[in-house]
């Protein structure tokens, strides 16, 4: 379950796959931080690994240079909203 200052992992206002990913990125790697990979919703970590931003390395999950990219520019564009 989301905690209250997320918004949910599925949400209508999203336009495309794509941009919910993006949306959520930062929560899903706080979720990854704690341990609680199995609170991603079904399909978002393959999803994240076919845009590159996260990998697997010995069965964990582990975020990527292109990940840490997104990470940044995620974190920026908050910061001008």
């Amino acid at each position: 379950m989301p905690s209250p200052r997320q918004p949910p992992l599925l949400s209508p206002r999203h336009r495309s796959r794509a941009e919910m990913l993006e949306r959520q990125f930062l929560h899903c790697l706080d979720l990854l931080e704690r341990h609680q990979d199995q609170e991603l919703p079904p399909g978002y970590m393959s999803d994240y690994q076919a845009l590159g931003w996260l990998d697997r390395k010995d069965g964990c999950p582990q975020i990527t240079i292109a990940g840490m990219k997104a990470v940044r520019a995620l974190q920026a564009a908050r910061k001008t909203v």
